[in-house]
């Protein structure tokens, strides 16, 4: 039996099923802590895990929900994030030892709601780039400032500790760009405000588009200002992601070795829902900064790798960072249809709503707004839509 579609409630699995890869990521820290436990008795041995350990620590990090979404302006908005959970600091540059400290101030911030993910990056960086008014929608240019950005969405429940031929997910890079004139610059479709980005789909490897992305911003949002004056130098570059943009194939052809032909693999880039409480990304955020050679290529999740997307010395793989949904309302009490923690005429709105958009309308309930005050109209259509369902059952 297949699972029935609700888009009100922004349910498109089995509820089960959307468990399972939290369930298998579950089993495989279980594991990962039972080998923790193996006594080395070397003293030698000791000293070299100690080391392997310090440099290559998986980093991770709480994404909080919020009912109140971001202005995408790149502008730092008064409270805009504070509900946003510390951690996306202390970053390290990659292609140096583990503890080269970026000496820019990069940090992100995440939120999440039933729609969307949403980014900050903030900085102390001055020299950012200055868009290119000849042509609206570049092309990414990775010779120049790159904000680079990858999201495993782990649908397939994947581990995280697998060798970089394995390795799947979604890389964002816009380039790191402020306005002409001195102001925000807002990209989106079709109007890059002439922001280069690119976006690819990785299926068993570090590069390409294996996972066949579309292409285009699809509704990804980019705004970004870069202050660059005294104290104020630096920025913001702000980011939406709408879930409905990882739209990566579910599936590709699987053409390695043994497979019979027409064989087909699960790619786990796919997201046809929004994540639920205490689901797991794999993920990584970095910058790949020209203008300041000593600080050239810092990321959140350091890799003893050339590459921040990739999961670390090929002899001795350890994976991304991992991102935590957490937060959100509990979906459980499915009155409160959109998912605020509260049961009220908002949510009979959104129910009447669906039921009979007319009839809602005539009532000046548009775009899932609050009943009004109870009047014999609104309790007349009340009475009549549970009628109607009791005599559907």
């Amino acid at each position: 039996m297949g699972c029935s579609s609700l888009p009100l409630l922004n349910l498109s699995r089995c509820t089960l099923f959307g468990r399972i890869p939290l369930i298998y990521r579950n089993l495989v820290n279980i594991s990962r802590a039972a080998k923790g436990l193996t006594v080395i008795g070397a003293f030698a041995a000791v000293i070299v895990v100690s080391a392997a350990v310090q440099g290559q620590t998986i980093r991770t990090y709480d994404v909080q929900w919020t009912n109140t979404p971001p202005s995408i302006d790149g502008i730092d908005g008064e409270g805009e994030w504070d509900a946003a959970s510390s951690g996306g600091d202390n970053w390290n540059e990659i292609r140096q030892a583990f503890g080269d400290v970026s000496t820019e101030g990069d940090e992100f911030k995440m939120l999440w709601d039933a729609s969307n993910l949403y980014i900050r990056w903030s900085n102390t960086f001055a020299d950012w780039l200055t868009e290119d008014t000849s042509n609206e929608n570049p092309g990414v240019d990775f010779g120049v400032e790159t904000l680079n950005i990858y999201l495993d969405p782990n649908r397939d429940g994947g581990p995280n500790d697998v060798p970089d031929s394995e390795v799947d997910g979604y890389k964002f890079a816009p380039n790191i760009v402020t306005s002409s004139t001195g102001g925000q610059l807002i990209s989106a479709e079709g109007a890059q405000a002439g922001v280069g980005m690119i976006v690819e789909a990785h299926v068993d490897g570090l590069f390409g588009n294996a996972g066949m992305y579309p292409g285009g911003f699809q509704g990804i949002v980019i705004g970004s200002n870069n202050q660059n004056s005294g104290d104020d130098a630096g920025g913001y570059m702000e980011i939406k992601i709408p879930y409905s943009s990882l739209n990566a194939a579910a599936e590709i052809p699987d053409t390695s070795e043994g497979m019979p032909e027409g064989a087909m693999k699960i790619t786990g880039l796919n997201v046809d829902s929004a994540p639920v409480n205490g689901e797991v990304w794999y993920a990584n955020v970095a910058m790949i900064n020209n203008a300041t050679p000593t600080n050239f290529l810092p990321a959140w999740n350091w890799t003893g790798s050339q590459f921040f997307e990739s999961h670390g010395n090929g002899a001795d793989p350890f994976g991304h960072g991992e991102l935590t949904f957490v937060g959100a309302p509990d979906t459980s009490v499915l009155a409160d249809l959109n998912m605020d923690g509260f049961v009220d005429g908002l949510d009979l709105g959104l129910l009447l709503g669906e039921w009979n958009p007319a009839a809602a309308a005539a009532m000046g309930i548009t775009g899932g707004g609050a009943v009004p005050e109870p009047t014999s109209a609104v309790l007349v259509l009340t009475g009549v839509a549970f009628a109607t369902m009791r005599r559907r059952r």
